[in-house]
């Protein structure tokens, strides 16, 4: 899979030394070509793949029938050293088959690059690898070995249409990675995980699942040797040994080499006892290489039991749609558990592609800094490796635990699961967070210094960092970010300040019109990777309109010592809680045009676990102390409390502490936070600004 670590091995000079007749002293590369001496004499090239050939000619050239025909020329000048004589050979004839998307199944990682890269069609023919075909080497080994044994048993007709579902075809890649990477419940993206390898990095678990699903054989059938166990293995009998033994009882052999794995069919040993192997797939291009077996570095091995051999063929529902939506029934059936015999099968009206098309092209994908000599023949995307989506957050929008291809409820509760006038229609949860994010600023975010911000969500196992969204346009940076914690995403329609020691893993900007967004970097601020792309493929839309509401007309005074409940039947004008003062606070939805907790009062939630919505029009003061029992009432309340403040307060609303909760302030600016002190929940703002050295927790659940 390193393709750098392949053209060392394959092109660098491994010298080889042969003292012939008349004391010559020759000496050969790593591809068996004779280097000039002091004679200036050069060994026939035969050997050589040299780059730019075309397949055919490569096939022509280099084929089995021209290495024998040059190894059995006999009728060379006598004196002339000559290594290519063979004593013995033996050839397979497995077919090289180049690492691609095989199939019509969806690739959903894509996310907003979905159509860009074909995420709905076979990427045979294409001539580069995508990210998600890179590190296939152990994925196209496990099925040319199928092929192999599959050909054998000539029940596949190879000038059958490759996408006829009525005939017998052979197993394709896809879905060898599918079964090796399925697991039922789990979002579709994980069927097709970016840059997967399966070679010693994973001690080869990946590609004994894959050989065995290939050839129908069970867990004892099937034994990687790499890392450590295969020192020990291989010091029973040598590789050499065991690799011309497979071949001679008609077995190909699959072999680790040093970040890359490959099938080997064929060999020959010279008349100087020099062997030679053909590998299949060196490059991952569909091709194969003649190379002298030391110059191979095999690192492992995979042992299959010859005795359990079951072929697999494919199956054809990868190939029929029988309601012509677009989707293969396979995936239908297995994957996004849609109706395959219809083509809106929530009934709501728009076809399920659509609507899964719609939900792929708004997931954000990650991505790491290029590097062409890693870069397995795939191309950079603005300079960057695109990593894939991670997890998908639009799949199910309402958190009710269907998808939007089936679940028609969703148009009806504030959110759009369709395309719009021919494009795609920006998704939201009416008065909450868009999204999966921590922050979300309609004009400018600041994270001061030494400010602190995780997602708290999968504690203590899995701690993520906050992820952070601005639509401001502003030159003068849309986005100051001087925060401690390293920031895992950040959206920014604007320019974007790195600073303190704060780092950005992935940055995207989104160029409009009006500016064509940069980051600058001050201090020790870092930013991983940085994408920049149309403000068109913006997806969040922040609700910042509201139905009016009405409220009761009696306004309530809560005085020192005295304790109120506030319930959904309260019926206020407005609420205040004096100093001293105690409110409960029952769960529902409360509507309200002021709502001012004093320093000092005291704020009791007396179900924590259940949704409860404060909408406040006109003044928003919190300054209580929160009586909690536990952490986890910090979690559910971060997770079920939420203020919709409907006014336009730009001089600042203030939650310095004693908060956890969703704040939704559109319209508003938010100071959140102070120094040590920390507050639990999400939040969006008009201006939002991070208090130097503030601390914030979040936990997502409810649908905010």
């Amino acid at each position: 899979m390193k393709k750098s670590v392949i053209t060392k091995l394959a092109f660098g000079l491994l010298a080889l030394s042969y003292v012939g007749a008349g004391a010559v002293n020759y000496s050969y590369d790593a591809m068996g070509r004779r280097l000039n001496n002091a004679q200036g004499v050069n060994a026939p090239k035969i050997w050589n793949v040299q780059p730019g050939l075309s397949k055919a000619t490569m096939a022509e050239q280099y084929s089995p029938k021209a290495l024998y025909k040059a190894a059995d020329a006999n009728t060379l000048p006598i004196g002339q050293e000559y290594q290519y004589v063979s004593q013995k050979k033996k050839l397979l004839n497995a077919t090289p088959i180049p690492a691609r998307k095989d199939t019509k199944m969806l690739v959903t990682g894509w996310g907003r690059y979905a159509l860009n890269r074909g995420w709905d069609r076979s990427h045979v023919n294409d001539p580069y690898m995508t990210e998600e075909e890179a590190a296939r080497c152990w994925l196209v080994a496990a099925v040319e070995l199928n092929r192999f044994f599959a050909a054998k048993e000539g029940l596949v007709n190879p000038n059958s249409d490759p996408n006829d579902p009525n005939v017998k075809h052979y197993l394709t890649q896809d879905e060898v990675k599918y079964h090796v990477f399925h697991v039922d419940g789990q979002s579709s993206v994980k069927d097709f995980p970016f840059w997967a390898d399966g070679s010693s990095g994973h001690g080869g678990a990946r590609i004994e699942k894959a050989v065995r699903f290939a050839l129908g054989m069970t867990d004892s059938d099937v034994i990687a040797y790499v890392d450590n166990n295969y020192d020990e293995f291989v010091s029973e009998t040598s590789i050499q040994t065991r690799i011309t033994n497979d071949i001679d009882q008609g077995y190909p052999a699959i072999i680790f080499e040093s970040g890359h794995v490959m099938l080997i069919d064929a060999y020959a040993i010279t008349t100087r006892n020099v062997k030679w192997v053909r590998l299949l797939n060196p490059t991952n291009d569909g091709s194969f290489q003649w190379r002298t077996l030391n110059s191979v570095d095999i690192i492992g091995y995979v042992w299959y039991n010859k005795n359990k051999i079951n072929v697999r063929y494919s199956d054809n529902d990868v190939r029929r749609d029988t309601d012509n939506d677009g989707i293969v029934d396979f995936d239908e059936m297995y994957r996004f558990k849609t109706n395959k015999n219809s083509k809106h099968s929530d009934g709501d009206g728009i076809e399920d592609k659509v609507e899964i098309l719609n939900r792929t092209l708004l997931e954000m994908p990650v991505f790491a800094p290029y590097d062409a000599s890693q870069s397995h023949g795939v191309p950079a995307t603005d300079n960057s490796f695109i990593l894939g989506v991670q997890k998908e957050v639009w799949a199910d929008v309402n958190h009710n635990g269907k998808n939007a291809e089936n679940d028609a409820s969703e148009k009806a509760n504030g959110t759009v699961d369709g395309l719009l006038n021919g494009g795609h229609r920006p998704l939201y949860v009416e008065n909450g967070v868009p999204g999966d994010f921590d922050i979300y600023a309609i004009n400018a975010l600041t994270l001061e210094e030494n400010s602190s911000c995780r997602n708290m969500t999968n504690s203590p196992q899995d701690v993520q960092k906050c992820v952070f969204a601005t639509e401001s346009k502003l030159a003068s940076y849309a986005a100051k970010i001087y925060q401690t914690d390293l920031t895992t995403n950040m959206y920014s329609k604007g320019n974007v300040l790195v600073g303190g020691n704060s780092r950005i893993t992935n940055l995207s900007l989104f160029s409009s019109s009006k500016i064509t967004p940069s980051y600058q970097v001050a201090g020790n601020g870092s930013v991983g990777v940085a994408a920049t792309m149309s403000e068109d493929l913006w997806p969040w839309e922040v609700n910042s309109t509201w139905d009016s509401y009405t409220t009761g007309s009696t306004s309530k005074v809560v005085e020192a010592n005295e304790t109120y409940t506030l319930t959904p039947s309260s019926n206020l004008k407005s609420l205040q809680v004096e100093p001293n003062g105690k409110l409960n606070i029952q769960p529902g939805v409360i509507k309200l045009q002021s709502l001012i907790l004093a320093e000092g009062s005291t704020v009791v939630f007396v179900n924590s676990s259940k949704k409860t919505e404060i909408h406040v029009k006109n003044s928003f003061v919190w300054k209580p102390v929160l009586k909690v029992g536990s952490s986890e009432v910090y979690k559910n309340l971060s997770k079920n409390f939420k203020v919709v403040y409907h006014g336009s307060n730009t001089s600042g609303l203030t939650i310095a502490s004693n908060w956890a909760g969703v704040l939704f302030a559109p319209k508003a600016t938010l100071k959140l936070g102070s120094a040590g002190k920390t507050i639990y929940g999400r939040f969006v703002g008009s201006t939002v600004t991070v208090k130097s050295g503030a601390i914030i927790r979040t936990y997502h659940g409810q649908t905010w």
